[in-house]
């Protein structure tokens, strides 16, 4: 998830927080680490899906940095709960951020990700990005829209 260039990109900001939900193998040098640049940084255990809106509601912004992704559901749910979200630039996630209107799109390195932090810092792009996010999951992922789309896909390939 390249959480260690997330926790260098926030050595660059004074007072901020970051809060990381897992119990990966990456656990303790992501608290060595962000001990040694002096971030203050929380890691909780995974949450149960039912606490993930509430969890995300606290937040000022939700980073997804990765290196890699696949179909990015976290970054799906922060959208919906209208938040202003950060993604780098690679599969799974350049397909749904849109850069400077529903999100911010960097490069995975750590330069990269305290600039889209620093733009973020801006209350009013916050709220905007937030709210388009929103409208982006109303629009495309409507779960009645979803679920005709694939039952007409499951006609189309069982139709001979």
């Amino acid at each position: 998830k390249n959480l260690e260039n997330l926790i260098k990109a926030l050595s660059q900001f004074k007072n901020i927080r970051a809060l990381f939900y897992g119990k990966g193998s990456l656990k303790n040098t992501l608290k060595s680490l962000a001990h040694k640049l002096k971030i203050n940084l929380t890691i909780n255990n995974p949450l149960e899906y039912q606490k993930i809106p509430k969890a995300l509601s606290i937040a000022d912004v939700f980073a997804l940095p990765s290196l890699e992704e696949g179909n990015p559901k976290i970054l799906l749910e922060a959208m919906a709960c209208e938040k202003a979200v950060i993604g780098t630039k690679v599969s799974g996630i350049k397909e749904i951020i849109t850069n400077g209107y529903n999100g911010l799109l960097t490069d995975v390195t750590p330069k990269s990700i305290a600039v889209a932090i620093d733009k973020l810092q801006d209350n009013g792009l916050r709220e905007k990005l937030g709210k388009n996010a929103r409208q982006y999951i109303i629009k495309n992922y409507d779960i009645n829209k979803l679920l005709t789309q694939e039952v007409n896909l499951l006609k189309k390939i069982t139709v001979k």
